[in-house]
């Protein structure tokens, strides 16, 4: 893998990274509702779901899932299923009153419950499996060891991602102090998980299509 190759692939992250979908949806709502300590659980969890991907296309794994109609889209509507009951329980928590779910965030999820929470809405991304599966390994050469690089490009994936899903929390932390009102409170969990439930939607619709 020449060195042109590696930063067309770091910038083609960066790029995807920022685009808002499921895992920025959830680190940004999160980040509005708990700060930014929560939400870089969730970030974790999301980064240790991509490390194992990382390890799966290596091995091949990934492929066979591809080529498995049936595994594949049991694993999309897994993913479908999983967003709309986050997003809705981000509406319930919004209906219920704004005001606790930030005064007192500790009664809610500990890190280790934000960081399973991430990383189960990553495993049942299928834009995360398709990333994986099919653009990947456009990135890897087979004229040299294909370990050390899968081992190159995972490291800089997840470097890339962490510093892009940090920020998006930490921005939300931020953002949050100006919504210091109870309505304001409620109408940021509506619209979050509005927006989650409207990307499972979506993914649910390309699922058919």
């Amino acid at each position: 893998m020449s060195i042109e190759v590696w930063l067309v692939f770091v910038a083609a992250e960066f790029l995807l990274s920022l685009v808002p979908g499921p895992a920025v949806l959830l680190v940004v709502g999160n980040g509005l509702r708990f700060g930014a300590r929560r939400s870089n659980w969730n970030a974790l969890g999301i980064l240790f779901t991509n490390a194992c991907y990382f390890g799966l296309s290596a091995l091949g794994l990934g492929a066979l899932l591809l080529a498995s109609r049936g595994v594949f889209t049991a694993v999309k509507w897994l993913g479908v299923v999983y967003l709309i009951a986050i997003g809705w329980q981000m509406i319930r928590d919004g209906h219920e009153g704004g005001e606790t779910a930030v005064s007192s965030p500790a009664t809610h999820r500990t890190p280790w419950q934000h960081f399973v929470q991430g990383a189960m809405l990553q495993a049942g991304n299928p834009k995360a499996i398709l990333f994986f599966v099919a653009l990947l390994p456009q990135f890897v050469s087979l004229e040299t060891a294909v370990a050390p690089q899968f081992l190159i490009l995972g490291l800089s994936s997840i470097i890339v991602e962490a510093f892009v899903l940090f920020c998006y929390g930490t921005i939300a932390e931020r953002a949050s102090r100006l919504l210091i009102h109870e309505r304001a409170i409620r109408w940021q969990n509506w619209l979050s998980g509005a927006l989650l439930i409207i990307s499972a939607v979506g993914l649910a619709l390309l699922q058919e299509g």
